[in-house]
């Protein structure tokens, strides 16, 4: 038992999911149904969330939006160290490597129906803008070709 924490990313029926499963039984507020979790991405400073609480007992995970977005955020990201604490203080550690990772974040994109990249990419954002105004050059040559 908890030699063998896991990051499980999902799309089960239709929700995406990223769950910790720390592999050991948590000791948790039984009238809550989160947990804390803190966690760092990379170098990034650490933060501190409310994560929903695995009906195992041995995790926690976000699903729908907040699997999405923190999907997004870590999709070109090397690790994440993930912490939880027990109600009793004893801590669940567990740093892990995210290689492989944008294939499995796709492949819960396309089985749920969501994209991980979105317009407010920088770099995507340019290259669609450019792509667009190449069509409309086309368009406009296209238009003026018909008329003369």
């Amino acid at each position: 038992y908890g030699d063998n924490p896991s990051l499980i990313v999902s799309c089960r029926e239709g929700t995406p999911a990223l769950i910790y499963d720390t592999d050991d039984y948590l000791l948790t507020n039984i009238r809550s149904n989160s947990i804390e979790v803190t966690f760092r991405i990379g170098d990034n400073p650490a933060e501190t969330q409310q994560w929903s609480k695995l009906t195992t007992g041995e995790g926690a995970g976000l699903f729908g939006d907040r699997a999405i977005a923190l999907m997004r955020r870590i999709y070109d990201a090397d690790r994440i160290f993930l912490r939880l604490v027990e109600r009793n203080g004893q801590t669940h550690d567990a740093l892990f490597p995210l290689d492989g990772g944008p294939a499995a974040y796709d492949a819960a994109a396309n089985a749920c129906g969501f994209f991980l990249h979105c317009l407010g990419h920088g770099r995507k954002l340019s290259i669609i803008l450019a792509v667009i105004k190449d069509l409309s050059l086309i368009a406009q040559e296209l238009f003026f070709a018909d008329i003369e």
